[in-house]
This record gives structure tokens, sequence and C-alpha cells, in this order.
């Protein structure tokens, strides 16, 4: 304040001189916050952008792996048929062998 207080006093036009400088300073922090503002709306809307494009992938990736386990199961279930296929089979030709011994 000491320091305002002695820039203040002097003649009406060096207090002149001294209050536009300070305007001019404030206009420029002025510019500064605005262009400040619009940055960080810019980034705003691009994080928006961001989020909704992760959501997109996120569920298209959902998608394809739903997909995925659903063929994985199906294919299992028909491994695990076709071995019950084999294991009947086996079965089957093991009691003939056996009825062939017995006889």
């Amino acid at each position: 304040l000491a320091s305002l207080r002695s820039d203040l006093a002097g003649s009406e036009e060096e207090k002149a001189n001294k209050v536009e400088d300070l305007n001019g300073v404030i206009r420029g922090l002025e510019k500064k916050l605005d262009d400040t503002r619009s940055n960080l709306n810019h980034t705003s809307r691009s994080l928006e952008q961001a989020k909704a494009s992760m959501r997109k992938q996120t569920n298209v990736v959902k998608r394809y792996m739903t997909d995925f386990i659903h063929s994985m199961r199906m294919e299992k279930e028909g491994l695990m048929s076709d071995v019950q296929k084999g294991l009947l089979e086996e079965k089957a030709e093991i009691s003939r062998r056996l009825k062939g011994i017995a006889q």
C-alpha cells in the first residue's frame, strides 16, 4: 500500500497516467480470464465428447465379449455333446465285445 500511495502522489497528469496504466493491466487480465474461460469450455466439450466416445467403445467391446462368450458356450456344449456321443458309442462297443466274450 505504501508503494501504491507513493505512486499516486504526484501531479494530476501522473495520476491519470498511472490510472490508465492500471486500467490497461486490468483489461489485459480480463482478456486472459476470457481466454482461460474459453479454453476451459473447449476442454470441457472435448472431455464430454471423449467420454461419449469411450462409452460407445465400451458398449461395442461389451457386445463383442458377450457374443464371444456365447459362441464359446455353444462350442463347449457342442464339444460336450460330441464327447457324450463318443462315450455312448464306446460303451455300446464295449458292451458288444463283452457279450461276444461271454458267449
